[in-house]
């Protein structure tokens, strides 16, 4: 069975839970941008980090953005990197999932195995 990058990613994001511990720190040049997140937190016991980059779109042109979430103790870590058109609103990139195990990282993030998830072993 194949499942897409951002079907692992459609999965993750539709899990529920409590965020602890919230250490975030944003900085901005402007409210045009850029804007540049880092933050730490634990999320069913597992500590994480998350980075975020949104640029400034000059001319119309489309606003760059990068996400990083990771397990702290690298089980894994889902990139994004793509760019939002200023009219439409649409992001366009790529997502990217690195770790040991696909199936490892998603069961540890859900606190449960999560179906139909590959295993990289």
């Amino acid at each position: 069975m194949n499942i897409v990058p951002v079907e692992i990613f459609r999965r993750i994001l539709a899990l529920k839970g409590r965020l602890e511990r919230l250490n975030t720190q944003i900085a901005m040049a402007d409210l045009g941008g850029p804007l540049k997140l880092e933050a730490s937190a634990n999320y069913r016991d597992l500590p994480f980090a998350i980075s975020l980059f949104v640029g400034h779109g000059e001319n119309g042109k489309p606003v760059p953005v990068n996400a990083r979430i990771a397990l702290v103790d690298d089980a894994g870590e889902i990139l994004l990197s793509g760019a939002v058109d200023r009219q439409s609103w649409i992001l366009e990139g790529k997502i990217g999932i690195s770790g040991a195990d696909a199936a490892a990282f998603a069961t540890a993030v859900a606190g449960k195995p999560v179906a139909g998830l590959p295993s990289w072993e």
